[in-house]
């Protein structure tokens, strides 16, 4: 008798876990479903945006149900709505959506319907996207995303140089030199990817990213098979997503040796990594191009800029970041950390001749984006103690080679 009501427990059990597993199966499906909801209604079109490219993100502007707000044109996220800059607008809830952001950090946000979105003179209707209160530091003014859900409708083309994107119906109305780079997209989320090969050997796929502002971010796993010519580590970690702040207690960076994607080698790029990273392309690399994506052809086009200034590798070894009205410093190179006594979570009081010590965001915005040689930092920490010290732009890759 024993014997027999423990098969029945097991069985129940059993049978609950693929009740559940079906229902979950379904869910995410409808769920799915709704996410690529939406049409564009313009037809036979090619037209010119203007973009302005700040903090290394492309803004335009975009008509929401016809009042005009600048947003972000990120190729590898889904549609977003700030509803604390779009507080005037009202949105139907139709489901809800999991992501992971570029930190690896995961969120469930609301989906929502945005019956009119205007780009140009290219009209969408009944579009999906998530929902969520959020502030990049120095993007105060950004009311949303235009991800790859609204992207997917046309052919796009961004001219860094030039601070120009040409929408297309047809790949055959745009310019293009190089050759098709085959891209894989994702019947579900509509993810673009292209493979990148690493050592000119190994192919991983890797997301092009017109949202990320660095050059390569991958997983740990994919970063043991590069072969470097330096690493370094910082202490915390910078980085702002649609998580939040990436609150890594250690950030690992190396300089790869060689990279090629189609034809193109890339030499000497920088490399983010953590043990639940994306592989992410962004605009440190892309901005070296005219970027042409295509969804319904399934490529990616690079045609390079001759003479594009390329993104330098030296920086000043640290980063901060802006929390309830203060300056914190969020990361600092072990090395220079060691050096200096700073640590992240120190609170920076000035920042050359800027007072941070009653801090807001056009301030902090001024001061960290000015063009400048070196920085004196003063931070006051958790023993109450002020300490001082000058960071000097430099190549910490090179300086790090034993």
């Amino acid at each position: 008798m024993k014997k027999k009501k423990v098969i029945r427990i097991i069985l129940s059990v059993v049978l609950i876990s693929i009740a559940y597993c079906i229902y979950w199966l379904v869910d995410r499906f409808n769920t799915f479903e709704i996410y690529g909801q939406g049409t564009i209604l313009t037809s036979d079109f090619k037209e010119e945006i203007p973009f302005e490219f700040r903090n290394g993100h492309i803004i335009i502007k975009a008509k929401v149900n016809s009042q005009t707000y600048p947003f972000i044109f990120d190729t590898g996220a889904s549609n977003y709505i700030f509803t604390n800059q779009l507080s005037d607008q009202t949105f139907e809830k139709v489901g809800d959506i999991g992501t992971v952001d570029a930190n690896g950090v995961k969120s469930t946000s609301d989906l929502i319907k945005v019956p009119s979105l205007q780009i140009g003179g290219v009209l969408f209707e009944d579009l999906t996207a998530q929902e969520q209160d959020f502030n990049f530091p120095c993007l105060a003014d950004v009311a949303g995303i235009i991800g790859r859900n609204t992207l997917r409708h046309s052919v796009w083309q961004i001219d860094y140089q030039k601070k120009l994107i040409r929408i297309a119906d047809d790949i055959k109305k745009l310019e293009i030199y190089s050759e098709k780079i085959p891209a894989h997209v994702n019947r579900y989320s509509f993810i673009i990817e292209s493979s990148l090969y690493i050592n000119d050997t190994t192919a991983i796929d890797f997301m092009i990213d017109t949202g990320s502002s660095s050059w390569i971010h991958t997983s740990t796993e994919v970063a043991n098979k590069i072969n470097p010519f330096s690493k370094v580590k910082y202490i915390g970690a910078s980085g702002n997503s649609l998580g939040g702040y990436n609150t890594a207690k250690l950030e690992e960076r190396m300089l790869a040796k060689s990279f090629r994607i189609g034809s193109h080698k890339l030499d000497s790029i920088p490399v983010s990594y953590g043990a639940s990273r994306p592989n992410l392309l962004g605009n440190a690399i892309l901005q070296n191009y005219v970027l042409t994506i295509s969804w319904k052809d399934k490529g990616v086009w690079l045609d390079p800029v001759s003479d594009s200034e390329k993104e330098s590798v030296e920086t000043f070894g640290f980063y901060t970041k802006l929390k309830d009205k203060q300056a914190l410093v969020s990361s600092v190179v072990d090395f220079e950390a060691e050096a200096s006594g700073i640590r992240p979570g120190d609170l920076v009081i000035a920042y050359n001749e800027f007072d941070f010590s009653t801090i807001n965001k056009d301030t902090y915005c001024t001061a960290i984006h000015a063009a400048q040689d070196s920085i004196l930092l003063t931070v006051v920490n958790a023993e109450n103690d002020t300490l001082h010290y000058t960071f000097g732009k430099e190549n910490y890759y090179v300086k790090n080679i034993q």
